[in-house]
């Protein structure tokens, strides 16, 4: 196989993955090259990559371009598989403590990723999105009600698994649902009482002093990530006999 120019630097030819993706090495290193087929392919993938760097989302460093001949060079990670790693255990807590805050990113600019494991790459504790793809935000599609499943052992995670040709072990396979208790006690039902509009945080408020109970409801005050602004709401239902209602 022949050199691989971009912008008049030479990379060597290690590995074609695809028909457009190349594994390359320049000076003992290596890279991934893309070569794009039109100019309109190469400049949507640039302003995702422009879109997404100001995210907060890690992705993989542009290191070289060539608006001329629709190619660029960018960071190459050896590291591991989230989707192997899951089948083969259980994922190190930093790895969902950055899956969160990725989601959580996202979410604050108004798109989704494709959370799907083998979208990602950990290397030295970091983890990567890979492809450059997001689509604009819906909530019936967020990652805590959809994408979240694909992180855990679940019934989920085992068919995708299976479609992936890697190994499937059936007793590990939960229902997230099963594992949490049902609270014994019947509530009351969610009603308006002739209200025009009736909230989910007043149906919480009446609940809590119906059942002489405490609510916890604190919205934008709990710190999350680390960063600046980053606060999460927790609204729970504390009872007398220490039930954790949510």
């Amino acid at each position: 196989m022949n050199e691989i120019i971009c912008k008049k630097k030479k990379y060597q030819p290690a590995e074609q993955l695809n028909k457009n993706t190349f594994k390359v090495s320049l000076k003992k290193k290596f890279f991934y090259f893309y070569q794009f087929e039109d100019e309109k392919s190469f400049l949507d993938y640039l302003e995702k990559y422009n879109y997404l760097k100001n995210t907060g989302v890690k992705i993989l460093k542009i290191r070289r371009l060539d608006k001329k001949n629709f190619n660029v060079v960018v960071d190459y990670i050896d590291g591991e598989n989230p989707l192997v790693m899951l089948s083969k255990g259980n994922l190190e807590d930093t790895v969902y403590e950055q899956i969160f805050l990725m989601a959580w990113y996202a979410k604050t600019d108004h798109i989704l990723l494709d959370f799907k494991p083998d979208n990602f790459i950990y290397f030295k504790n970091e983890l990567y999105y890979k492809p450059l793809t997001f689509y604009p935000y819906e909530e019936k599609k967020a990652f805590q009600t959809n994408d979240i499943y694909y992180w855990v052992y679940s019934l989920k995670l085992a068919e995708y698994l299976k479609s992936k040709g890697l190994p499937v072990d059936m007793s590990r396979v939960k229902d997230e649902y099963l594992t949490i208790p049902i609270y014994g006690t019947e509530l009351p039902n969610y009603k308006s009482n002739g209200r025009t509009t009736y909230t989910e945080n007043e149906y919480n408020e009446d609940l809590a002093q119906e059942i002489n109970a405490a609510l916890i409801h604190r919205v934008g005050e709990i710190p999350f990530g680390g960063g600046r602004g980053n606060k999460i709401e927790v609204c729970d239902i504390l009872t007398q006999n220490k039930e954790l209602i949510h």
